[in-house]
């Protein structure tokens, strides 16, 4: 008989660097979907935390817009 193996759940919250390699998304990617509330976080003191199901709900959608916000073009008199 083999050895009972322990159960290990996974984590229930991820930092923001952990949730952003779990997504395959750079840190600034993972932040700006956090500003545009596509994704929920939980702050505790200073960390910003990401439920383990919420990570699990935002790759099952689809993200097809721009992930940082378009660059506005200058116009003849040189202003944006």
């Amino acid at each position: 008989m083999g050895a009972i193996q322990p159960f290990t759940s996974p984590r229930l919250l991820h930092t923001r660097e952990d949730a952003a390699g779990i997504l395959s998304i750079s840190v600034r990617s993972l932040d700006y979907h956090i500003a545009r509330q596509r994704l929920r976080v939980k702050h505790h003191g200073a960390k910003v935390l990401t439920d383990h199901s919420e990570l699990a709900r935002f790759a099952r959608e689809e993200h097809r817009d721009a992930v940082a916000a378009p660059i506005r073009k200058k116009d003849q008199s040189g202003t944006i």
